[in-house]
């Protein structure tokens, strides 16, 4: 009953309900059969540790909310554009 496919981006808050971001993407790259997407991270955390966590996990931005709109996009835009 529903279509499969594949995300291009994964936009993401490290707190997750019933988990983190961090084990989410851990499963994303896991999965054998896709190519994991680019993973940007958005937090409330102003813990720099977390920010060094999320780049060790792959991510290809982190944002401390509140964000810049235009940084993100600029982000998401630059990952689309890489992959």
């Amino acid at each position: 009953m529903g279509i499969k496919s594949e995300p291009d981006m994964v936009v993401l808050d490290v707190n997750l309900p019933g988990g983190d971001g961090f084990t989410l993407t851990s499963r994303l790259q896991a999965n054998a059969t896709t190519t994991p997407p680019p993973v940007i991270f958005v937090t409330a955390s102003k813990s720099p540790e977390i920010r060094y966590k999320a780049f060790d996990a792959g991510a290809v931005g982190f944002f401390e909310k509140p964000f810049n709109a235009h940084e993100i996009i600029d982000c998401i835009e630059s990952a689309l554009d890489a992959a």
